[in-house]
């Protein structure tokens, strides 16, 4: 299961994740992220690296 949250004061956003898997793992997993709203930075631009980016293709 999975869920984002909008903190009280509305300046971070937070993501619960719970996982269950017998088989792989020993006892549940729970994380929980947090990212903090920042209007003040300015997403950069990046170039594709095509080789990182082939590594991660599949063909069905």
């Amino acid at each position: 299961m999975e869920g984002f949250t909008l903190a009280e004061d509305g300046t971070r956003l937070i993501y619960e994740v719970f996982v269950v898997d017998p088989v792989y793992l020993a006892e549940p997993v729970t994380q929980t992220h947090e990212w903090d709203y920042r209007p003040d930075i300015v997403p950069g631009e990046m170039d594709c690296d095509l080789d990182s980016a082939r590594r991660h293709l599949t063909e069905f």
